[in-house]
């Protein structure tokens, strides 16, 4: 067989689809509890359901055929009319790409906008942007965070970050894997230095609609700098994370260019996922206000249940402002047991049959950390996860 490329010998799979992996493999056996995975355990709102199976219904072809790499029109204009109203944002439908969920977003973005030898910088511990990046040529660079100052990128590491090769900063918040939520004063400092040094800010707002502790204001409203580009998604805010759908905005001359990267990979974004959309966001964004106001508010609760049973376990952690996930700093307990946080991650699977993620996979800044979802499980089932975890490290003190 002749060689594989040097790009696919050294890219690294997510460890959140191992995780999803082992959890169907296991024929999503019940005693599993499973902190692991994000995915939203609210189902879709009816109304969008039967607005989309009407539409099946009543036009198979239609409903599942080719259309425009850009995304249907009343689509894109019923998401800038919503960006206008919700977040006061001057955007048109011609500054909107829909894509296959942020991911292909942020892909899209990271070809458009990146050279290779080009240097990206994002945080550590970060998603998993530094794959995408190596794919693109270019070389992921790190902004260190941590849990003691809530997973902050402050300005001054930012600035230090910085080299002449840097072309991008991506800015994530709320954030996966911490569910920090970065301070108004530390984005307006990311976008001043990107615009001083004329380097791309992209932002990845997959969670905006989950900010528990304040009021929401996107980067893009802050300043309306062109350098800015914005990837979103509607895997949470619709609880519809495997039909792959969300976007992308900015400068119109830039989402034209994610427009042809897109003709590379996906082509289109699936047309009868955009119905899902189009109803969502229809009539002023009816079914939207009502159904990410509940849904906040039941995340809420349970990222409320974790936290005081973390809290009663004794363990410290930054308490995430959105998103769906803590971050937990177990160096002295790993240190104790003699484990590193994916060999502990695996041994809890096989003993405790309770999954989490090893922080390493974020980053070097994530290890000897666990990353754990509360969106999966019910508040009694979230007790007693953290109980297991607790039991499982002191057993083996």
């Amino acid at each position: 067989m002749p060689e594989l490329s040097e790009r696919a010998k050294n890219y690294t799979a997510s460890p959140v689809r191992k995780i999803a992996g082992m959890l169907e493999k296991s024929g999503f056996d019940k005693s599993i509890i499973s902190f692991g995975g994000g995915s939203p355990s609210v189902p879709p709102p009816r109304e969008v359901l039967e607005y989309a199976c009407q539409k099946l219904a009543e036009n198979p072809h239609l409903a599942t055929t080719y259309g425009s790499t850009e995304g249907l029109p009343t689509v894109r204009e019923l998401i800038a009319e919503d960006l206008r109203s919700t977040e006061n944002l001057k955007v048109e439908a011609d500054d909107i790409i829909i894509t296959a969920g942020s991911t292909e977003g942020l892909f899209s973005a990271v070809f458009a906008l990146v050279n290779p030898g080009d240097e990206v910088i994002f945080p550590d511990p970060g998603y998993f942007y530094g794959e995408t990046i190596k794919l693109a040529g270019a070389k992921p660079a790190r902004v260190p965070v941590n849990w003691k100052e809530d997973f902050q990128i402050l300005p001054q590491r930012l600035e230090s970050a910085i080299t002449k090769k840097t072309k991008a900063v991506i800015l994530t918040s709320p954030d996966n894997p911490t569910g920090a939520v970065q301070s108004k004063e530390n984005v307006h400092a990311a976008i001043d230095i990107c615009e001083d040094r004329d380097i791309w800010l992209i932002t990845d707002e997959a969670y905006k609609d989950f900010v528990y502790r304040e009021e929401y204001e996107s980067p893009r409203h802050m300043s309306g700098s062109p350098n800015i580009v914005s990837c979103c998604s509607y895997s949470k805010s619709i609880s519809i994370p495997g039909l792959r759908i969300g976007y992308a905005y900015g400068d119109r001359e830039v989402i034209n260019k994610l427009n042809q990267v897109k003709q590379s990979t996906t082509l289109i974004a699936p047309r009868f996922a955009q119905f899902f959309v189009e109803k969502f966001l229809a009539d002023h964004g009816k079914v939207k206000k009502k159904f990410v106001a509940e849904a906040r508010e039941f995340y809420k609760s349970k990222m409320e249940v974790m936290s005081s049973a973390l809290n009663e376990s004794g363990f410290e952690f930054s308490k995430p402002r959105g998103g769906f996930f803590f971050f937990l700093d177990l160096h002295d307990r790993l240190k104790t047991l003699r484990m590193d946080d994916e060999t502990f991650c695996y041994r809890l699977m096989e003993k405790e049959k309770l999954a989490l993620v090893p922080g390493r996979f974020y980053g070097k800044n994530g290890e000897q950390h666990v990353r754990l979802t509360f969106v999966s499980e019910t508040p009694e089932r979230i007790r007693e996860g953290v109980k297991r975890l607790s039991s499982f490290i002191n057993k083996h003190e």
